[in-house]
């Protein structure tokens, strides 16, 4: 029987609370926690943040409690239901305290399945509601058309 529970997917599912009353849950087939609680790793997670309406899929999650820095990495894929954003990147770190959001590296950003950015180091503020950069972008709107940014 213990065998075949390990054989089988393992999901596990971890309530945190957090300050503010934000909760996220951790569902994912290896879990390891350490340094007095402070420290999470997870390997193919997904986080769920409920009360934002936040979900986010990634092969690896890097979670620093003491510091509320969620780092992920490995095809990440960030879904904020609340304002129809999804952002797929190779690793992207999550402020908790800031609500920010930094994509590192090559991503792509679909607004209400409206427009595709294509750009790179992208910032997300969540409570304002803002993407930014530095780097040039490519959007495609639902028609075709294409924009540049420089």
């Amino acid at each position: 029987m213990l065998k075949k529970f390990k054989i089988g997917i393992f999901l596990f599912l971890l309530s945190l609370n957090y300050s503010n009353s934000d909760e996220i849950n951790i569902v994912s087939s290896d879990i390891n926690i350490s340094e007095e609680g402070n420290i999470i790793l997870a390997s193919n997670a997904e986080i769920q943040i409920p009360q934002k309406k936040i979900s986010i899929e990634s092969k690896k999650v890097n979670y620093n409690k003491n510091l509320d820095i969620i780092i992920f990495s490995d095809d990440v894929i960030f879904n904020d239901k609340l304002n129809d954003l999804k952002i797929e990147s190779k690793k992207i770190k999550y402020e908790r305290k800031n609500d920010l959001i930094f994509s590192d590296g090559d991503t792509i950003i679909d607004v209400n399945e409206n427009y595709k950015i294509k750009s790179k180091n992208i910032y997300h503020n969540i409570l304002l509601k803002k993407i930014y950069g530095n780097e040039g972008s490519i959007i495609e709107d639902k028609d075709g058309n294409f924009y540049f940014i420089k």
